[in-house]
């Protein structure tokens, strides 16, 4: 069982090298490896691995993937081999035959990670700097004081000149927009940093991070028009059962004399804007829900 356990953590370990090397394929940074590399084959024909016991850190984002690839294959032998006695009865056959043991296994995962950290070390500043989504963080925090900066200019404004809302609802509107724009940038810069923490922040979500306090924002602005315009009924910021038309139309009224819990539901969302966009989604009669799997949108049934 031991054994078992010890295949098991090896291939969860090449599982998550995989989509390191390839999340780093995808963000460029093996781009100018792979270009030397390119240029060597035209002239020397490509060999496989001659060293099946990993000795050696790989060269390239290819050789790392034929090492992952061959680590995976003897785990595989190893895993079908049956119980406890076969595993010992392998692992003779195996040091007897110069194929890989799980020693080898665990030696030549090391060697891919690796190969996987001097080539972020090498990365000139520019590169690191992008690929940590520096600038995404950058951006957005500039956007989150512009916004602060702009909204206590326009309330002080508003208090001075009194009469630029209409309406109490115009001013809930409008505050509940910006409490949705900004939980939007929160999120990206959660994600940001989460993702970078984990290796697999990429290059293909910039324009998702960079657009999600505009689309957090918008979506609060519709979430709350729709509470108030009546469409939206099953997350109103009430307290008490509502039974009778009279008492609708009082709890409406103090709930825009007191407006805090618009602004909770407007910056859940802008937090949490997909789950927004599902909801809204079910509200207009569309089936199924948006996920994020693996970087891939996809919409679940």
């Amino acid at each position: 069982m031991q054994i078992d356990e010890k295949i098991k953590e090896l291939k969860d370990d090449i599982e998550i090298l995989d989509r390191w090397l390839t999340i780093a394929s995808e963000n460029g940074v093996f781009a100018d490896e792979e270009t030397m590399r390119d240029k060597q084959s035209n002239t020397n024909q490509s060999q496989p691995i001659s060293n099946p016991k990993c000795a050696d850190i790989p060269k390239s984002f290819k050789e790392a993937q034929e090492y992952l690839k061959l680590v995976w294959d003897r785990l595989y032998q190893e895993e079908h081999q049956g119980k406890y006695g076969q595993h010992v009865a392998g692992q003779a056959n195996t040091m007897n035959s110069g194929m890989l043991t799980i020693g080898d296994c665990e030696t030549c995962l090391s060697k891919v990670l690796e190969f996987y950290s001097r080539s972020i070390k090498k990365l000139d500043r520019k590169k690191r700097f992008l690929i940590n989504g520096l600038h995404i963080i950058g951006y957005l925090t500039t956007m989150l004081i512009l916004t602060v900066l702009a909204t206590l200019i326009w309330n002080a404004h508003n208090h001075l000149n009194m009469g630029l809302f209409d309406t109490r609802y115009s001013m809930v509107i409008y505050s509940a927009t910006v409490i949705g724009f900004i939980g939007g940038i929160i999120r990206s810069m959660y994600n940001i940093v989460y993702e970078v923490r984990m290796r697999v922040f990429r290059r293909a979500s910039w324009a998702e991070y960079t657009m999600a306090p505009f689309i957090g924002g918008s979506l609060a602005f519709i979430v709350t028009v729709g509470i108030i315009g009546g469409l939206i009924t099953d997350i109103q910021p009430t307290l008490q059962e509502q039974t009778e038309e009279t008492k609708q139309s009082e709890q409406k009224q103090q709930n825009i004399q007191q407006p805090y819990g618009f602004y909770i539901i407007a910056f859940a969302t802008g937090l949490f804007w997909r789950n927004a966009l599902n909801k809204l989604s079910s509200i207009v009669g569309v089936k199924g829900r948006l996920e994020d799997r693996d970087g891939n949108i996809k919409r679940i049934e």
